[in-house]
């Protein structure tokens, strides 16, 4: 058995594996609840095989928060919703740490309720156009760090299995850490100690608030990537010196800030890329060490059986497919449909405060939706009257029609005048960096042909064609492609405008 699906210890709690699925922004929050279809999203994911589940974005500031974007930890009242979601999940065999957030400067007034957003020092970013934040005082520290160990005893009486403070992405915690946005004088800036304080007291009132035993980890970027910023080496210190004051339980490694210049997970990124900045941190601590950011599940073997790290976090993995961890270790991983890193239904939306997707699962985030009394998904159920279908066109839209139709029972014939699928994403996917789409594309055809579906390649469908077949098939479904327009962008007319698939071969 891999390494990656042993069981493993927290502080004194046991993960059934070493697969931690990262916290991410699905939205449904409303007036600080959780809602049922977040519960039913998180669920499946549980079901699927993940050992850790971490719920993103908890807000434990009373003045400054957004009650339609992130569960809120600020008063007992939240507690019966939060303890529906995390029954939910244990219930599907999975734990769940509770993940600490505050933004910091990259918090503007229209997203807290028209409040000037706090940092350590009045230094705005280009996150938020430039909106000036206001130097929190030593006084509003100090109930910081309060209302954290407040928000940390809310959760663990919710039935988190633990704590994840996000320092992460430069959010608030960075924003201490870092020389760039921290300029104080005082015993909250200068030195590396200096602005590590907050976080060791905010370490230190947490500890004393839940006990010795309850698991507090810390999610960490490897390096900002911002000029004047801190890099892997005084990232590494930093965790070094938490890691001494025993509090730490766990280090999630991921790498630089949301202003960074670097492109950190888009799909031209190699899966695994920053696992370099987590073993720098690992040879610095005692604390189990766990690297996310741009992973996939064969390369979290690879790392996990060579004792790089403890355990690995994925995120976008479990959008796309929920049966990550359960298909993979049966056996299974080319069951797995793949994600293709391109962020347009997931963190494009949860930038916009909107609920999430996947491109290339049409369930994901819609299970409360889909479901129906049973539990069971549209493609878990048989048709009652199965039909012998026609597909016009191997392409993605068309492969996908048929892999749901032959999942409910039905018989599927595609036709494809190419002499290979995957129609017009062969061309996105060839400029350089965007292979990965590719990876969509074949697993459908992988995925038809083993469920029974018949491609039949070189097959062009006239009109003629499809009105003879219809006579032998109960349904004709044309999934035949799109046309590329070029956009009304002004341009040099002398200058020849080209689609995708004329340099193709080039």
């Amino acid at each position: 058995m891999k390494r990656l699906y042993t069981p493993f210890k927290v502080n004194k709690l046991e993960l059934k594996n070493r697969v931690i699925m990262s916290p991410m922004s699905i939205g449904h929050t409303v007036d600080g609840f959780i809602m049922d279809d977040v519960v039913e999203f998180y669920k499946r994911r549980a079901q699927g095989g993940v050992g850790l589940i971490i719920f993103a974005n908890m807000q434990w500031d009373k003045l400054r928060y957004n009650p339609n974007h992130g569960a809120m930890l600020t008063d007992e009242k939240y507690i019966p919703s939060l303890k529906k979601l995390t029954d939910a999940i244990h219930e599907g065999g999975s734990k769940v740490f509770a993940q600490l957030m505050h933004r910091g400067r990259c918090a503007n007034r229209a997203s807290i309720q028209g409040e000037q957003a706090v940092a350590p020092s009045p230094i705005p970013g280009r996150f938020t156009h430039f909106e000036m934040p206001k130097e929190l005082t030593v006084e509003e520290i100090k109930e910081f760090v309060d209302w954290q160990a407040e928000a940390a005893v809310i959760a663990k009486k919710a039935g988190f299995d633990g704590i994840e403070i996000e320092t992460n992405s430069g959010y608030l915690y960075g924003q201490f850490f870092s020389p760039l946005t921290n300029h104080r004088t005082d015993e909250y800036g200068g030195s590396l100690e200096n602005r590590c304080r907050f976080m060791v007291e905010t370490l230190e009132g947490m500890r004393a608030a839940v006990g010795p035993d309850y698991p507090i980890s810390l999610r960490v970027s490897g390096s900002d990537f911002m000029d004047g910023g801190c890099n892997g080496d005084d990232i590494a210190e930093i965790c070094e010196l938490l890691d001494k004051t025993g509090y730490v339980d766990g280090f999630s490694i991921t790498a630089g800030w949301h202003e960074s210049a670097v492109p950190l997970i888009t799909m031209e990124v190699p899966h695994g890329a920053w696992a370099y900045l987590g073993r720098q941190i690992k040879a610095r601590v005692k604390a189990p060490v766990a690297q996310g950011m741009r992973m996939n599940i064969e390369k979290a073997e690879e790392l996990v059986d060579r004792g790089d790290f403890d355990a690995i976090v994925m995120g976008r993995p479990f959008l796309a497919d929920p049966d990550v961890v359960n298909k993979a270790e049966a056996g299974k991983a080319s069951t797995i449909r793949p994600c293709v890193g391109c962020n347009a239904k997931c963190l494009d939306m949860a930038m916009a405060s909107k609920p999430i997707g996947c491109i290339g699962n049409y369930e994901c985030n819609r299970e409360e939706e889909l479901e129906d009394e049973n539990g069971l998904m549209p493609t878990e159920k048989k048709s009652e009257h199965p039909e012998k279908i026609l597909v016009i066109g191997a392409g993605p839209s068309g492969m996908e029609f048929a892999r749901v139709a032959a999942l409910r029972g039905h018989k599927v014939t595609i036709w494809e005048k190419r002499n290979r699928t995957i129609g017009l994403s062969l061309y996105a996917a060839t400029p350089p960096r965007r292979y990965d789409i590719r990876y969509f594309g074949q697993w459908l055809e992988r995925t038809c042909r083993e469920l029974g579906v018949e491609i039949i390649l070189n097959k062009e469908a006239t009109a003629e064609d499809i009105i003879a077949a219809s006579k032998d098939y109960d349904r004709v479904v044309l999934a035949c492609g799109s046309k590329a327009s070029i956009p009304p962008i002004p341009r040099d007319p002398s200058v020849p405008i080209v689609h995708a698939w004329d340099v193709s071969a080039l």
